[in-house]
């Protein structure tokens, strides 16, 4: 919430300082201002990042060429998510 707001105070400040005209400046407050709408109303979300993008975090896959990383067999994990388990969830060992 706080960068969009600094968003719309530049380019009311670049309004101010003659940079772009105050049609300008409306066109580019709109999406700030509808930004700042929608999260005010939904909250902010967070989501599970992919697995891919864990395991290109890693000190050790950031060695790793392109082309492995691009290969289909890492789609299996770009598809993937991380999931989390909840507390009253327990692991059934197979009989």
């Amino acid at each position: 919430m706080a960068v969009l707001r600094q968003q719309l105070v530049f380019v009311e400040r670049m309004a101010h300082s003659g940079m772009v005209t105050g049609q300008e400046a409306g066109l580019m407050a709109e999406p700030i201002d509808t930004r700042i709408r929608v999260l005010a109303h939904r909250g902010p979300t967070w989501r599970a990042p992919l697995v891919i993008d864990v395991l290109r975090s890693l000190p050790i896959m950031r060695q790793v060429d392109s082309p492995f990383m691009d290969s289909p067999f890492m789609d299996l994990f770009r598809l993937s998510k991380v999931g989390c388990w909840r507390t009253r969830d327990r692991l059934a060992a197979p009989l």
